[in-house]
């Protein structure tokens, strides 16, 4: 089997309410922008890959040359040219895509299943108010989801205690609860940075949620503060998380050796698939729990549940869900190109798909509708 053609889109794709970044204040976001891509091969299977950002022209000139008439099987080998490229891991998805299908497999159980489902946490992506916070939260749970995780971005801490306390009111003992800070980079640029966390706030803050049962506190501080963040670890018993931009297999195994973390969230969409899946196994040799970040529609979540799946420690699975603001259809499916949503059972957890691959098909019809 040979690699006969690429095709990737830049897409922009309306929101279907305006958004404002917990982590971005004074930013408002009306669309989001989007790669989508499709590997086709000469005996008709066709994988899917898709990113955040407008990747598609480098894509088109300088990696589908390099992978045509190739083997879609050799990914270790397209590693190296996927990251020169700029790390356009979308096209790394869609060949794992591509090897699932060849074997008739998910591409959980062609890796060696340890499990078939994985217990999802909703995930919002607006500040808000405590207050609607909480109305957010009981719809979680109404909804059927266990867990949760809120932004916290206030100027105090007795501000953002409050968005936590309002959301325990609301759920009681009946959800877990994780915060995410995301004060770890500047993920969309702002006039208003927002207030940065040094080692005290992040130190008193984690105090705070530990006492609060909270499950983690996510981002505390800076990606490569490794000294602070492994004393934070190290001074409290909640779980300190992080880890979703930091990059290379190398720059895990320092984050590890030094304690920085005691849950890693590594990106299939941030770094090589083929690498995550060797930053998870390091994780098990070093007793830290690996809970990897996840937020690029349906594609990249498919990804990542067939990865959790093979993963046997405890772990979670991050559902971007924050109505009206991100909803199923226009996030998770990307406005409806996505004609496979993944949705939570009854438990609370999530299952991948059962079909060949990642499971996952599109509307091919309905790319022209957004392309860029």
């Amino acid at each position: 089997m040979k690699i006969s053609d690429i095709e990737a889109y830049d897409l922009v794709i309306p929101y279907d309410s305006y958004l404002q970044p917990a982590w971005a204040p004074g930013v408002v976001v009306k669309s989001r922008n989007f790669t989508l891509v499709l590997v086709h091969t000469d005996s008709g299977i066709t994988g899917y890959g898709g990113g955040d950002g407008h990747h598609a022209g480098k894509i088109l000139k300088s990696v589908k040359p390099m992978l045509t008439g190739h083997s879609p099987f050799d990914i270790e080998k397209y590693v190296r040219i996927l990251s020169s490229v700029g790390g356009v891991w979308m096209v790394e998805i869609a060949l794992w895509d591509i090897c699932g299908k060849a074997a008739n497999l998910p591409l959980y159980k062609m890796w060696g299943a340890a499990r078939d489902k994985v217990p999802a946490y909703a995930s919002a992506f607006q500040l808000g108010t405590p207050e609607n916070r909480a109305e957010q939260a009981a719809h979680y749970m109404e909804k059927g989801f266990k867990a949760l995780k809120i932004r916290i971005h206030s100027k105090t801490i007795k501000e953002d205690l409050a968005y936590v306390d309002a959301v325990r009111n609301a759920v009681g003992d009946k959800m877990d609860i994780m915060v995410d800070a995301n004060q770890a980079t500047d993920i969309i640029p702002s006039f208003e940075p927002g207030l940065k966390w040094d080692y005290k706030r992040a130190l008193k803050t984690a105090l705070e949620l530990q006492d609060r049962g909270v499950v983690w506190l996510e981002e505390p501080l800076g990606r490569w503060n490794f000294e602070a963040l492994s004393n934070l670890t190290k001074s409290t018993t909640i779980h300190i998380a992080g880890g979703e931009h930091n990059a290379a297999l190398r720059e895990f195994r320092w984050m590890l050796e030094k304690g920085v973390y005691d849950i890693i969230q590594s990106d299939v969409l941030y770094e090589s698939l083929t690498q995550v899946r060797k930053v998870m196994a390091l994780c098990e040799a070093y007793n830290v729990h690996f809970v990897p970040h996840h937020g690029a529609s349906a594609i990249g979540m498919a990804a990542t549940l067939h990865l959790m799946c093979i993963n046997p420690g405890w772990t979670y699975i991050e559902y971007m869900y924050d109505p009206p603001f991100r909803t199923v259809r226009g996030y998770q499916c990307l406005g409806g190109i996505v004609t496979t949503p993944l949705e939570i059972d009854g438990d609370g957890c999530l299952s991948p798909p059962d079909a060949p691959g990642l499971g996952i098909e599109i509307d091919r019809e309905l790319i022209k509708k957004y392309l860029a």
